[in-house]
Parts: C-alpha cells; sequence; structure tokens
C-alpha cells in the first residue's frame, strides 16, 4: 500500500476492507497480528476512513457469543497495540455511548 497511489487504494477499499475485519477475526493469532499491521496502513493511507469501516465491525463483533468474540476481542488488542493513539479516542464514544454495556466494555478492556 505504500508504494500504490492514493487514489488506487481507494479503489482497493472495496475488497480490503472485508478481508481485513475478517483477518481481525480470524481464529490464528498470526493472521489477527499481520491484519492490524494492514489495518496501520490502511490508516496511513486513507486515514479515518480505516476507523470508520473497519473498527465498527469489530465491536458488533464483541456482542456475538461464540468464539469469534474472543478473536475479534483479540484483534482489537492488536490494532490497539499499533495504533492506540488514534483508535482510543475513536473506540471511548463508541463504547460508552448510551446505553453503555459494561460486561462488553469489561471484556474489552482485561
Amino acid at each position: 500500500m505504500a508504494s500504490t497511489s492514493k487514489d488506487m487504494v481507494y479503489v482497493l477499499l472495496i475488497t480490503s476492507v472485508p478481508t481485513v475485519r475478517r483477518a481481525l477475526c480470524d481464529p490464528l493469532s498470526s493472521v489477527r497480528q499481520a491484519a492490524a499491521q494492514t489495518f496501520d496502513s490502511l490508516h496511513s493511507t486513507v486515514g479515518f476512513r480505516a476507523l470508520e469501516d473497519i473498527l465498527p465491525h469489530l465491536l458488533n463483533q464483541l456482542g456475538n457469543e461464540d468464539e469469534t468474540r474472543e478473536y475479534a476481542l483479540d484483534g482489537l488488542k492488536q490494532v490497539m497495540a499499533i495504533k492506540s493513539r488514534v483508535v482510543l479516542p475513536y473506540l471511548v464514544p463508541q463504547l460508552t455511548t448510551p446505553p453503555v454495556n459494561t460486561k462488553l466494555c469489561v471484556s474489552w478492556l482485561v
């Protein structure tokens, strides 16, 4: 992505965003780590759009009652490890908007 023009990255968002979303919830930790690095590259290229296109999906996955919840939580942690300065200000309002789901907030913070 670093060697591609910004306009071309916008064209490729149609296919890359769903791929990154799925990879951040993948059962394999190494896939989630690679997806977080890809998110970092996307954000560096397209900015806030990467946050809007990917993070709400992860937050929705945290509400699941199956194993995807744990994978999504780890995917979110991986993204936070790389881009916390950008992601945290985006997530805090999302997590504290009424009605606040304390179970979700606690599982995210652990």
